[in-house]
């Protein structure tokens, strides 16, 4: 489910990326993510949930997968890498 609203994040925020030293981080992940550890933080606040870290990192796989999904039909490219260029004006910072 976090991966779908990756993939629909990448079109709604046209690939845009958050800046962090030389780290890109795509925003389009970085905002399901946080819901995704906000459910993991209130799972272990319930007596019949319990949170997990591998349950998180499963949910963090799936948004990378259907991030570059996205980046892929956005940006292909024939040496098949489909990505954004280092000087790409939609990264942010």
């Amino acid at each position: 489910m976090f991966g779908l609203l990756a993939f629909g994040a990448h079109f709604a925020t046209r690939g845009r990326q958050l800046r962090v030293g030389r780290l890109r981080l795509p925003v389009a992940v970085l905002l399901p993510l946080a819901g995704a550890m906000l459910e993991e933080g209130l799972q272990s606040l319930s007596p019949h949930r319990t949170a997990d870290i591998f349950d998180l990192l499963a949910d963090l796989g799936g948004m990378l997968l259907f991030w570059r999904l996205g980046c892929r039909i956005t940006h292909p490219r024939r040496d098949g890498f489909a990505g954004a260029p280092a000087t790409d004006p939609r990264t942010i910072g």
